[in-house]
């Protein structure tokens, strides 16, 4: 799962996404999703418009409790930008 939004990442202009219900790469190859779930986002943009793609991932098939988390993503106009 993690290779397919690598991929995504790598064919759109994508921007960084922070999240407080992300699990970290490392836990993530460590211990796979087993705790609690993975819940991430990332962000594109394309001229005038976003798109953002969040996931709330656990390895196993099981219900969930819902889970609060933030994300924030924050763009600059092209002109701006480094």
């Amino acid at each position: 799962m993690l290779s397919a939004f690598k991929l995504l990442a790598a064919w759109l202009d994508a921007h960084a996404v922070t999240s407080s219900g992300a699990a970290t790469l490392d836990s993530i190859l460590a211990n796979s999703v087993r705790g609690n779930p993975d819940v991430d986002a990332m962000a594109t943009l394309n001229g005038q418009s976003v798109q953002v793609l969040v996931w709330n991932y656990h390895d196993d098939l099981v219900t969930s409790p819902h889970r609060r988390c933030n994300s924030q993503s924050r763009f600059r106009p092209r002109s701006v930008q480094p």
